[in-house]
């Protein structure tokens, strides 16, 4: 479960969002085949999202076009080219609650490279379509992780 809340509800409120606050529920499920595809490990996972959240919050709860929450999937599917390289996809669908901006869908491609159990480095390109009124939300995302 997520809770969220805008701080400052004026826009969300002026462009149609009828709550300042919502509570995501998630249900996941990951499956890891191994041996899968061409011989290779297969990294699945499958999340549905029980969710009004207009941007993921950033826009209020619910809207004009509809308050209720709606259960949504979220997917993506990884194939480990050997132990230090994982490629894949992911896909997320989103509520579209609002008469005054479009929510698309957002997808994202991605590699990643764990030389060791402590570091992590992921690199995608992510499309999150329209966001707030900007059109063609698309870019490259780099993230580094360590644990010790």
């Amino acid at each position: 479960m997520q809770h969220k809340k805008n701080l400052d509800f004026l826009v969300p409120g002026a462009v149609g969002a009828k709550k300042e606050s919502g509570t995501d529920v998630n249900v996941t499920a990951t499956k890891l085949i191994l041996g899968g595809f061409f011989n290779r490990n297969v990294l699945l996972n499958a999340n549905l999202r029980y969710t009004n959240a207009n941007q993921t919050g950033l826009v209020g709860f619910g809207g004009d076009k509809n308050v209720d929450k709606e259960l949504l999937p979220e997917i993506s599917a990884g194939v480990l080219l050997n132990r230090h390289w994982l490629v894949g996809t992911e896909y997320r669908q989103k509520p579209d609650n609002l008469s005054f901006i479009k929510e698309d869908d957002w997808q994202t491609a991605f590699i990643g490279w764990f030389p060791n159990k402590r570091i992590a480095l992921v690199a995608a390109y992510v499309d999150l379509g329209e966001v707030a009124t900007f059109k063609n939300q698309t870019g490259w995302y780099l993230s580094l992780q360590g644990s010790f």
